[in-house]
């Protein structure tokens, strides 16, 4: 068989095709309408696969906020404590970066009525209509900073609590949900549009 030497062909998208020897069919260009997608997701996400946690509603709503769209509202929203910044977990976990939050399936009608009551309460946020409120699948986004013991948020009850930041709310993706973390591909997860 013939040695075969590779050359870049220099554009918008680099590939590698034969020079010389034996012949082979080059893989096609990139699109550029693939190619914005894939960029854009790559700005949003750090990974192909992304971790993802399943929790229970509200308190994922809560993190997530998928009613607020405009960005300057997320934006004085989140400086104003309207986020939970905190998951409380029994157990800490070593994952830093871009984690998907699932919605569990279970909410029921007399919970919604209990974390209703407490969330005015103690936030003063009013929670949408329970049938607004979609479960069994994922609906957003959040970059986790870290897993602490102790912290100053409101919204930290222990025994650890992961740091949340940059919520981001997607477009539903119905699915399982696991125990700990899970995986989920990257390429089902849409963001949602967001407007100033």
């Amino acid at each position: 068989t013939a040695a075969i030497r590779f050359g870049t062909v220099m554009g918008s998208t680099r590939q590698r095709i034969p020079i010389g020897g034996a012949t082979r069919r080059p893989r096609p260009m990139m699109t550029m309408a693939r190619r914005q997608t894939t960029d854009r997701f790559k700005t949003r996400f750090e990974e192909e696969i992304l971790k993802a946690i399943s929790i229970q509603q509200s308190w994922a709503w809560l993190i997530i906020r998928p009613d607020v769209l405009s960005t300057q509202e997320r934006s004085r929203l989140l400086h104003g404590g309207s986020f939970k910044n905190i998951e409380n977990r029994s157990w800490s976990t070593s994952h830093r970066g871009d984690l998907a939050v699932h919605v569990s399936q279970s909410y029921s009608k007399r919970l919604h009525i209990e974390h209703a009551d407490i969330i005015y309460r103690e936030f003063g946020i009013v929670l949408p209509p329970q049938q607004d409120m979609k479960v069994g699948g994922v609906i957003g986004v959040v970059k986790v900073l870290g897993c602490v013991r102790e912290s100053p948020s409101p919204w930290f009850k222990g025994p650890w609590g992961m740091e949340l930041a940059d919520p981001r709310p997607v477009e539903f993706v119905p699915m399982p949900g696991k125990l700990s973390l899970f995986e989920v591909p990257n390429e089902v997860i849409r963001p949602l549009q967001l407007h100033p």
